[in-house]
This record gives structure tokens, sequence and C-alpha cells, in this order.
């Protein structure tokens, strides 16, 4: 949240600490070219470890003209770049986080925000970042922050985010 908080420009690269990747220069290059190319709002490369696989999140009904880029549901958070109109609508809703000192849910609250803007979240499969399985925080608590952005969220955002967790490929009705 502080990230979003001091944020003043064009795009936020944000990198989970315990992630890492050889060539994060050449990341920043894609995501430049696929930003002129689909106006992305949030682009992330592949993760090798996350809930958010290509079988759980790529949505199939939209097509990229690039074999490695994949409109997704929800790219996890772990390495990602979110374009500032998402960051501003985010901001603009003041949605409430003073609670939320572990993260969960924000990348729904950010991807549902690309969503409704129009603007496609997309996965660059010709990069993985190295993620380590497990975690050292309390997914309890996780889980119940969570719970309490859900009730926080804008009808809209609620019905976003259940395409992103249910079925993905209601998204591609953004883009009708």
């Amino acid at each position: 949240m502080k990230a979003v908080e001091i944020f003043d420009g064009d795009v936020l690269f944000h990198i989970q600490a315990d992630a890492s990747y050889d060539d994060f220069e050449s990341i920043v290059k894609d995501a430049e070219k696929y930003y002129l190319e689909y106006d992305w709002g949030v682009y992330a490369p592949n993760v090798d470890y996350t809930w958010y696989t290509s079988q759980n999140t790529d949505i199939q009904s939209l097509e990229s003209s690039h074999p490695n880029i994949k409109m997704v549901a929800d790219p996890d958070c772990t390495c990602w770049f979110i374009h500032k109109d998402i960051i501003d609508e985010f901001k603009n809703r003041n949605i409430d986080m003073t609670n939320q000192k572990m993260g969960w849910g924000i990348d729904l609250a950010i991807c549902s925000l690309s969503f409704i803007s129009k603007r496609p979240v997309i996965r660059d499969y010709s990069h993985t970042i190295d993620h380590p399985p497990g975690t050292t925080y309390n997914k309890e608590r996780a889980a119940k922050e969570m719970g309490e952005l859900w009730q926080r969220l804008d009808d809209d955002m609620k019905i976003a985010i259940s395409y992103i967790k249910g079925d993905r490929e209601n998204l591609r009705n953004y883009f009708l």
C-alpha cells in the first residue's frame, strides 16, 4: 500500500521480496513493447510457483497475436506492472485498506479494476519468475483480511472478482 500511496509515475513495477529472475531488464522492455500493442492495465511474467497457473487463470476466449502472451484473470502479484490509470482508479475508489497487512485480495481488486476499465490483464509466458513454494505468514489472518476487504468493495468490483475466481471466460464481456 505504501508503493501505491507514493506512486506518481506511469507504471508501477512491483516485485515481492522472495521472487527472483536473471534478466529484469528484458521484462521491462517487453512490458513496454506489449503495452504499445495491448494497452494493458496489468502486465506480468509467468511465476513458477503460484495458485494462478495457466490452468487456473488463462482466458481461452481472449486470444492474443503473440503465442507467449495470454489474457488472464489474475497473474498473481508476485511480479507485475500496473498502469497508472488502474492505480488512479484504485485510489479514486477510496477503498479502506488500513487493516490489510497481508495483501490477500489486492491482486483481485487491481485486476477487477483493469477489466472494468476495459484494459487487459496479460501474462507473458516468455519470462518465468522464480518464486519459492510455501509461506511464513499467517494464512488464516490473510483470509480474514481478504474477507473484510471484500465487504468494502464496490458491487462492480465484486462482479468482476466473481468472474476472476469463478467463470473467468465471462471476463471477455468487458471487451465486447
